[in-house]
């Protein structure tokens, strides 16, 4: 109840309620495992998947009506996940958006990411704890 008296007042605010999710990675089993646990942790955020880094660049430049967190693998064909991170985390257009990197890369590319304004990263492989974890903070 208190998920949709937030919904209701920040419509009748003309506030933009900020709850999707875009995921970015190459590996289809990855994307298949994230779909899942999106769906069963996080049914209320509508999600979008991407194979690239360029179809997420392309959907980052169309819309961000709606757009919370961003969660891209590091390496992707295209622009790389601490290339998205470097362009547009920082940006005041996106000061609202949560950028996540899930990086098999080690610490200090997740360290990286951090200095370059993403809110977060993950480790390859990480738990489903990790997950839940980092995907709550970043939609609160």
């Amino acid at each position: 109840m208190i998920f949709l008296e937030k919904i209701i007042q920040n419509k009748m605010s003309n506030k933009t309620y900020r709850n999707r999710i875009l995921a970015a990675d190459d590996y289809q089993g990855i994307m298949e495992a994230y779909k899942i646990m999106f769906e069963l942790g996080f049914p209320e955020n509508p999600l979008e998947t991407f194979n690239n880094g360029s179809s997420l660049v392309k959907r980052l430049d169309e819309n961000l009506t709606d757009l919370k967190v961003v969660l891209t693998d590091n390496q992707m064909p295209g622009i790389n996940g601490s290339e998205i991170i470097e362009n547009y985390a920082r940006n005041s257009q996106f000061k609202d958006v949560r950028f996540i990197l899930a990086t098999g890369d080690g610490i200090e590319m997740g360290q990286k990411a951090l200095k370059d304004g993403a809110y977060g990263y993950l480790i390859k492989p990480t738990s489903l704890e990790e997950f839940t974890k980092m995907i709550n903070g970043a939609l609160k």
